[in-house]
This record gives structure tokens, C-alpha cells and sequence, in this order.
């Protein structure tokens, strides 16, 4: 029989859900634009509330992963909704901002979406090649859906943001139940890598300003968390895993048929590294490689091109609008422009710059705060490899991979789109899902093995952002300095070999005087 007691608990933490997603709906409905009642608020607030929940007890109903959960979708709502209030009073007098959209694509496509919904035409005209403003149609359908049949009478941007929010919110449940699974289910990593990485995808600036906005990256974070728990859960749970698989390629596919291929070939190389053996055929082994060739070239044909095309246009454009580029272009000339912008597409958001650059207030701290989350994941990106390196054999595989996924992602982007201090880091946080999960293992191995080397990466990092914040405060300041650009670069690049190098001399030392401490187990799966 059913314990009365727990049955009366579970029906009160459901009327406190929906308690919640009420409260949440008069939020909307006070704060929104335009205010005042409306059905179709209602409806999808306690639609979120109701689903984060479900999600949250269906991933194990631990208290971290609820705090979790609910910072990221709070801090994404918050952040839309403020913004969308902020922008027309403290940005800049653009189209755009006076509208309330950080991220112009955004304004282009939720303005379109509304004209579309309001039309009467078939929302499946938003995948037609007249619909410009979405090359891939599917974000701008499903607002334009959202727009007819959830508020017909006016026009509600921050129901795009609501929905965006919970769906980002959503992907940390099943990145959890992925890295941290039940009794009976696959084995996990680290609960310290899961609880590190699962804040890094909750807190991470450019995560909750995109989430919080109608762009595609909240959509697309959360439907690759449920195709990474699908192929990590594939053995035991088949049955669950396709279902969550289709759904989550199927919509990065509306979404974004670029990006799910990308993440197609992840979950490809994630399943060998997680599932697969090598053939013991020669015949079989033939295969896997014959196969492996033909869908790299496949996937080299679909996007080589489009990537070449837009990073030469890209790296023309920064250089346009960045003198020290230009001063960098012309010293090394112009075949080495690609290269040049890639690798300054590296440091964006530069946080120097956004300290010292002239900008509207509310602009410098957007700046600040995305530069901050960048250059604090940075040193745990390189040290990744090497503790990978390092790795127990049994684990040495999967951290490779993973840390290739992520870091050739990085440059990837990087030269995708250059020096572009907004396309740039919103390509990267793409494949979030995979890098919050390196960054949290290092961070774990770092703790484990009481290693000095990622606080040695820190150092690095804090010297080349110390150099060039020197370097900016002469350009925009009366403290001028004697030493040029290039010569700035050579102090960074000799100041962080002497600390790289000394670092090693220091261990070697104390490896030959037999000083070394111990180290626990790493922390990386049973």
C-alpha cells in the first residue's frame, strides 16, 4: 500500500510548485511589457514552474541541483526583464536598445515574429526564404506560435524570454542526472565535477544574458543536455534515452541545422569514447574508419565553407574597427590577417578594455561582467589537457576527448567569428554543456591532486590581463607609456614562460629531494 503520509507531502511540494509558478505570473504580468493581465502569461509561467519541477525530481531531487536550477532560470528572467526595462533609459540610441533587446538579432527576429503571428499567415511561412532575418527559421517560428495562440491581442516580448529561461534552466537537469545518476543507472563523475560544472552553466554571464534574451542559445544549451544524458544513458535506460535523443536533435535542428551537426558529431565521438571498443577485425576496423572518413568529409563539406567565407569577412571587419589590430595586421602582414584576428578572438570579451574603454555605464558592466566569466574559465580550459595527460589510464580517453571537444570548439569560434566581441563568445557557449564539464573536472583534478599548475594558469592569465590593462591605460589615458603594442606582447609572453618555467623547475626540485606531497585519487568516473 501507498504511504498517506508521503503521498500528502508529494500533493503539498506540487501545490507549492504551482503556488510558485502563480507568483512567477503576476510577476510577469506586473513587470512585463506591455503590464496587466493575460491568460497566456499565466498559462506559461506555471507551465515552467511546473516542468522545472518535474524535471528537478525526475533528475533525483537533490537540494544542490534545485538551487541550481532555480539561480539559472531566476538570474535569466531577471536579467531579460531588467534589461528589457534598463536598455530604452541607459543604452545606447539605437533601434535595439531604445526597444529593450540587448542582442539586435534578437530585436530583428521577435519583431518579425510578432508581424508573422499577427498576420494570419501559417507559421510555417518563418522557414520560407523571404524570412531573412532567421536563416534557419525554427526560433522564429516557434515565438511566432507562442505570439498567436498565447497573446494574440498584444504583442509580449518577455514571454520568448520566460520560455527561453526555463528551457535553459531545463538542460541542468539532465546535465546532472548525466554526470550524477541514481542507483541502477550508468556510473558518473565526480559529484565535484557535476556541482562545479552545473554552476558554471547556471552563472556563467554570457549563459544568463543569452538565456535571458530571444536568441537561440538558451534552446540550444538545453536541448544538447538532453542528447548528452541520451548517450550516457543509453545502455540502461534505451527505451527513455531514444525518445530524449530525437527531441533534442530534432529541435537543434529547427533551431539551428549547423549546430546540430556539430553536436551530432560530439555525441558520435562522446559515445566511442564512453561505449565503444576497438574491432578485433581487421574487416571491422576497415569500417569504423571508412565510416569515420566519410561522415568528417560530410561534415567538412557542410560547413568548411560557410566557416572560411565568414572568418575572412569577420577578420577584415575587426581589423576595420580595431586599431591595434590594424597595427598587428600590418606588422606581420596581410596573408597572417585570419591567424592574427583568430587569436585575438581568443581574449573577447577583452576585460582590459571593457575597464578602460569609454562606454555608457550600463554597456561597461555587461562588458566587465562577461570578460570576468571568461578570463575566470580560461586557466581551467589549459590546464585541462594536462591533467588529462595525467589522467588515470582507465580515464585518460574520455578526458582527452573531452578536452578536445571543448578547446578545438574554442578556436573554432574564435575563427569563426574573429574579433567579434559579441558573435565570438556567443559561438562558444554552443557546446556549454561539454566545456562546463571540462572546466569542472579540472577544477575537481586541480583539488585532488593539490596541484599548483591551475593556479600557475591563473597567474598567466592575471599577467596578461595586468600587461594589457597597462597597455589600454596609455592609449586612453594621460599615463602614457614608452613601450609599444608588440613590445607589451613580448613582456606578457616572457613574463608567463618565466612563471611557467619556474613552476616546473620548482616541482622538479622538490620531486628530487623527495618534498612532493601526495595526492588523493582523482575524480574522474568509478
Amino acid at each position: 500500500m501507498s504511504n498517506p503520509t508521503a503521498a500528502m507531502k508529494n500533493s503539498r511540494s506540487w501545490l507549492l510548485a504551482g503556488a510558485a509558478g502563480l507568483l512567477l505570473a503576476a510577476v510577469m504580468m506586473l513587470l512585463g511589457r506591455p503590464a496587466g493581465f493575460s491568460a497566456g502569461t499565466l498559462l506559461l509561467s506555471l507551465a515552467a514552474v511546473l516542468g522545472l519541477y518535474a524535471a528537478w525530481r525526475w533528475a533525483g531531487a537533490e537540494r544542490a541541483l534545485g538551487w541550481m536550477m532555480a539561480a539559472a532560470f531566476v538570474l535569466r528572467l531577471a536579467a531579460g526583464l531588467g534589461l528589457a526595462m534598463a536598455l530604452p533609459v541607459h543604452g545606447y540610441d539605437v533601434e535595439p536598445s531604445r526597444a529593450g533587446y540587448l542582442f539586435p538579432d534578437a530585436y530583428e527576429r521577435d519583431t518579425l515574429a510578432w508581424e508573422l503571428a499577427s498576420s494570419g499567415q501559417p507559421v510555417w511561412k518563418a522557414f520560407g526564404d523571404e524570412m531573412r532575418v532567421d536563416q534557419y527559421g525554427g526560433l522564429l517560428a516557434l515565438s511566432a506560435a507562442v505570439y498567436r495562440y498565447l497573446s494574440p491581442d498584444l504583442h509580449r516580448p518577455a514571454l520568448i524570454i520566460l520560455l527561453a529561461a526555463a528551457v535553459s534552466a531545463l538542460g541542468l537537469a539532465f546535465f546532472w542526472k548525466a554526470l550524477v545518476p541514481g542507483p541502477g543507472e550508468p556510473s558518473g563523475w565526480s559529484r565535484e565535477a557535476a556541482l562545479f560544472g552545473g554552476w558554471l552553466y547556471a552563472l556563467y554571464p554570457e549563459n544568463v544574458l543569452l538565456g535571458g534574451a530571444q536568441m537561440r542559445e538558451p534552446f540550444i544549451l538545453g536541448l544538447s543536455a538532453a542528447a548528452f544524458w541520451a548517450v550516457r544513458a543509453w545502455p540502461e535506460s534505451r527505451r527513455p534515452a531514444v525518445i530524449s535523443l530525437i527531441a533534442g536533435l530534432a529541435g537543434l535542428a529547427v533551431i539551428s541545422s549547423r549546430v546540430a551537426v556539430i553536436v551530432v558529431a560530439v555525441l558520435l565521438l562522446w559515445f566511442w569514447l564512453e561505449h565503444g571498443r576497438v574491432p578485433q577485425t581487421a574487416a571491422r576496423r576497415a569500417l569504423l574508419v571508412g565510416a569515420g572518413v566519410v561522415f568528417a568529409a560530410g561534415l567538412t563539406y557542410y560547413g568548411a565553407g560557410w566557416l572560411s567565407e565568414a572568418a575572412g569577412w569577420d577578420a577584415v571587419l575587426t581589423e576595420r574597427s580595431s586599431g591595434w589590430v590594424q597595427l598587428i595586421v600590418d606588422t606581420v602582414g596581410d596573408r597572417f590577417r585570419v591567424p592574427v584576428v583568430t587569436l585575438i578572438g581568443l581574449t573577447q570579451p577583452m576585460l582590459p578594455g571593457a575597464l578602460i574603454e569609454p562606454a555608457a555605464p550600463l554597456a561597461r558592466w555587461l562588458s566587465i561582467l562577461r570578460g570576468a566569466g571568461w578570463y575566470f574559465l580560461i586557466p581551467l580550459l589549459l590546464y585541462a589537457p594536462f591533467a588529462a595527460l595525467t589522467a588515470r589510464p582507465e580515464d585518460r580517453r574520455a578526458a582527452l576527448g573531452l578536452a578536445a571537444i571543448s578547446l578545438v570548439w574554442v578556436v573554432v569560434a574564435s575563427y569563426r567569428a574573429g574579433g567579434d566581441m559579441w558573435d565570438n563568445p556567443r559561438y562558444r557557449t554552443h557546446l556549454m554543456v561539454w566545456t562546463a564539464l571540462l572546466a569542472g573536472w579540472a577544477w575537481s583534478q586541480a583539488r585532488a591532486r593539490r596541484s599548483a599548475w591551475l593556479v600557475r594558469w591563473y597567474g598567466v592569465i592575471g599577467i596578461f590581463l595586468v600587461v594589457t590593462l597597462r597597455w589600454y591605460l596609455s592609449r586612453y589615458t594621460a599615463w602614457k607609456s614608452s613601450l609599444s603594442l608588440i613590445e607589451f606582447l613580448a613582456l606578457t609572453a616572457g613574463l608567463s614562460a618565466l612563471l611557467l618555467a619556474g613552476g616546473w623547475g620548482w616541482d622538479r626540485r622538490r620531486s628530487r629531494t623527495g618534498l612532493r606531497r601526495g595526492s588523493r585519487s582523482p575524480a574522474r568516473p568509478e
